[in-house]
């Protein structure tokens, strides 16, 4: 068929239903669809000039002296975030924001030479660009080893660990953006990013025989590439890295397996037993069909995983958050990552074309003007001199702009926050979130903007805080010393978290020192990282268990009690098991008491005393912290009291009495500080701490600081729902609860003032607990004494005294 004419055009378009009617089109212009975020920004622009246009009537940005007018007007009305005032290139991004947000209406223009010429000089605005940070190998090591090693963070779940780990590799060996493996800002809501389905996992045997994993990592979401395919880049990983803490295969694994993830295998054991055909070197493992769409990093509960991806602001808040932990007061940012990938990249000597790929670009000159570092690689000293040139020394250099300082203080001293909270802007939050919240729970019916409205004020409260702390840490000595505190003690509160903690942790404890290991994934020591690593991914984050107090399956480990651990409370059950546990010791030997220090048991009186005693003779053995430290509820070290250490009158297990109750324990100390009136000088009374004071007041922040016994704040004591009356009487503090009367046990079966509280049951029946002060259960009598307890009953009190106390509960259908 040959070339049609014209007429053959004409002939087939009306053939086909074209009729030559203006009538059924219109003259709009068709723009290119918009993202959400996009939009946000243009309608932001476009409402800053309507309230600058109420001044001129038929304003118009062509207008020359109009549009510079605005962009007065805009420069004098905004802050900066290194400086008052905004810097040229912000406002050099407005305006272009703005031009695009208009030209979809109409178009305007003003030149680039305004912003950055005349219109700088005549405000003196500041021309500095956000500082482009590199992050090298040594400072991801340093990240790594921050994250696993030192950090005193608590995530809502441990698989948070694993996948920041594993995301940070991923990182540095495709160079990928944020918004390629987590849910972009610009697409909320659509749970787009590296799902299973994006990862090809596969075992391929090398040219010498032996096999290795290979993740084939599809960059689905990267940028710019939305409908061209051919353009979106794939990387392979593997598993050749010595280091276990670098190799990326094993995180992978880790979170894959917790997620049951592999469609016919189960275990690691049965993937290395995975050896391809002898007439191809790849084998394809295959994923379940139900989790190819399921993101492999998604959002946490304490429980586990939720069904959600996770979204790229919260991952970079953790990993922003992580580097200050680490030392770097500089907020360090994904790109870090990618920009030292991509440099790497151009060293090595990979052509232009092959680090576009890399990288994901389409235009060779975006890596010179964003990415490339502003180092010189030539050494011109050996260079001009004739010399051997060196390279070896560029790395530290490139990565040097982070300024890391081992010992950057993380938190306000007691001294400096209490400076801040009684500072008028401070108040003024306070005071404005304590009315929203009266107001909340005054019973209005929508409570919505009230709500917003509070949580912008926490916003504020928070940007006070950090904004002291950044001019707090400003104020740190440089100078480089063995410690660093805030007062110069030999250790730093944040830095012994974790050896405090450790022991409620036995998996991340024994993480810390294996993923360190020059070993590979398929030796004993990457195997049994691997265990761990699916353990932190799977267990339930909500509560811990010491060593020896754990529960035997689902039940208490007391063959007295043997009580499910599903129908004790998860803020109880590890004060369930210490209480049978130490009873049993009791009944068996007459005496039972636990050294938190040391986590054993000792089971006589005397050698109880001798045990304390070897404590206060080696000083080094009492910790620095002496409060009551509670790790996912349960307590990681108990406090101690520093003024009975030093009080050489009192017995040996006085001295070292550990308290179990942090209002006791805070009550106790206190009232040793307001005992000391005005005597100076105020010498601190650990035993391992010798700095003096000229008041009450600066070793009260001593205290705090350093030996982390928080007075300055008010002393929360554990308020129940009910308040009794006379032992008698009950008054509901919350009218939604009405109160119950005539419920009361037989007599000798309960303590005094218990609270009974309901929760519904997996069978849709009813637990019913007595809950005291102190949040300790007691068995219910045999008979049952709820049957005249409604159906919107939570609470009430009981008064009868008991003649033993035991732990137990009564499920009523």
């Amino acid at each position: 068929m040959g070339r049609k004419t014209p007429s053959d055009r004409t002939k087939l378009a009306t053939l086909r239903g074209y009729v030559n009617d203006l009538s059924q089109v219109d003259d709009c212009e068709i723009k290119k669809p918009l993202t959400h975020k996009s939009e946000m920004s243009y309608q932001r622009a476009l409402d800053i000039w309507s309230e600058f246009s109420r001044t001129y009537e038929h304003s118009d940005p062509n207008d020359m002296r109009i549009a510079k007018l605005f962009v007065r007007f805009y420069s004098m009305s905004s802050a900066g975030t290194f400086e008052e005032k905004s810097t040229t290139h912000s406002i050099d991004h407005f305006w272009r924001t703005f031009t695009a947000a208009w030209a979809r209406k109409a178009s305007c223009a003003i030149s680039y030479e305004y912003i950055h010429s005349s219109l700088q000089k005549e405000l003196h605005l500041p021309t500095a660009k956000r500082i482009k940070h590199i992050l090298t190998l040594k400072d991801l090591i340093i990240l790594l080893e921050q994250l696993w090693r030192r950090d005193w963070y608590e995530y809502k779940h441990e698989r948070y660990r694993v996948q920041m780990t594993c995301a940070l590799l991923f990182f540095c060996y495709t160079s990928g953006r944020i918004g390629e493996f987590f849910e972009s800002s610009v697409r909320l809501g659509s749970g787009k990013g590296l799902c299973y389905q994006d990862a090809t996992f596969a075992v391929h045997r090398r040219k010498d025989g032996t096999l290795e994993i290979v993740i084939e990592l599809f960059r689905q979401h990267a940028k710019g590439t939305a409908g061209k395919d051919h353009m979106k880049p794939k990387h392979l990983i593997s598993e050749r890295a010595d280091l276990l803490h670098c190799n990326p295969v094993l995180y992978f694994m880790a979170i894959a397996l917790a997620d049951e993830a592999f469609k016919d295998y189960s275990t690691f054991e049965e993937i290395l037993r995975i050896e391809p055909p002898a007439d191809q070197d790849i084998w394809h493992v295959e994923w379940k069909d139900e989790v190819l769409k399921k993101p492999i990093f998604r959002m946490m509960n304490p429980e586990g995983p939720t069904d959600r991806i996770q979204v790229a602001t919260t991952y970079g808040n953790q990993l922003r958050y992580l580097g200050h932990r680490a030392g770097y007061r500089a907020d360090i940012s994904v790109h870090a990552l990618r920009r030292e990938a991509l440099i790497k990249a151009d060293d090595n000597g990979y052509s232009i074309a092959e680090r576009m790929r890399f990288a994901g670009q389409s235009d060779p000159n975006t890596f010179f003007g964003s990415y490339m570092s502003q180092l010189s690689t030539v050494d011109g000293q050996a260079s001009y001199l004739g010399e051997e040139i060196r390279r070896d020394h560029l790395d530290n250099f490139r990565g040097m702009g982070l300024h890391r300082n081992p010992h950057l203080w993380q938190s306000l001293s007691a001294k400096r926050r209490s400076e801040l909270e009684n500072r008028p802007d401070f108040l003024e939050v306070n005071q404005k979130i304590e009315a929203l919240t009266q107001k909340i729970g005054s019973g209005i019916e929508n409570t919505q903007p009230e709500r917003t409205s509070r949580r912008r004020l926490y916003g504020q409260k928070r940007r006070l805080i950090a904004s002291e702390l950044e001019a707090f840490r400003k104020s740190q000595p440089k100078k480089l010393t063995s410690s660093a505190t805030h007062e110069g003690c030999s250790e730093d509160p944040h830095g012994t978290f974790f050896s405090c903690v450790r022991g409620l942790m036995p998996e991340r404890d024994r993480l810390a020192s294996t993923l360190f290991q020059k070993a590979s994934l398929r030796s004993e020591e990457g195997r049994r990282s691997l265990c761990d690593l699916i353990a932190l991914c799977t267990q339930d984050s909500s509560i811990a268990y010491r060593q020896g107090l754990c529960p035997i399956g689902d039940k208490c480990h007391s063959s007295k009690c043997a009580m499910k651990m599903k129908d004790i409370p998860v803020s109880i059950r590890w004060e369930h098991l210490y209480r049978c546990y130490k009873k049993s010791l009791v009944d068996e030997h007459g005496f039972a008491e636990l050294c938190f220090q040391c986590g054993v048991w000792i089971t006589g009186s005397s050698e109880w005393d001798c045990h304390c005693q070897s404590h206060l003779d080696k000083p080094e053995t009492i910790p620095i912290r002496c409060d009551l430290l509670i790790f996912r509820r349960a307590p990681a070290r108990a406090g101690i009291c520093p003024f009975c250490l030093s009080d050489t009158s009192l017995a040996s297990h006085r001295r070292m009495y550990q308290y179990l109750c942090r209002y006791t324990w805070q009550k106790h100390v206190l009232n040793h500080l307001q005992a000391m009136g005005d005597s100076k000088p105020m010498v601190c009374p650990h035993p391992r701490c010798t700095v003096s004071y000229e008041s009450v007041l600066d070793l009260r922040h001593h205290l705090e600081d350093i030996h982390c016994i928080q007075l300055t704040g008010k002393m929360k004591r554990y308020s129940p729902d009910i308040d009794e009356i006379d032992g008698t009487q009950v008054k509901r503090s919350c009218s939604t609860n009405p109160v119950v009367t005539g419920v009361v046990p037989p007599s000798g079966a309960l303590r005094p003032n218990f609270r009974l509280k309901r929760d519904s049951t997996s069978n849709g029946g009813w637990q019913y607990t007595f809950v005291n002060r102190n949040m300790k259960t007691t068995p219910t009598p045999a008979a049952n004494p709820f049957s005249n307890i409604n159906s919107s009953v939570h609470w009430a009190t009981v008064v009868q005294p008991p003649t033993e106390f035991e732990y137990a509960s009564q499920r009523v259908s």
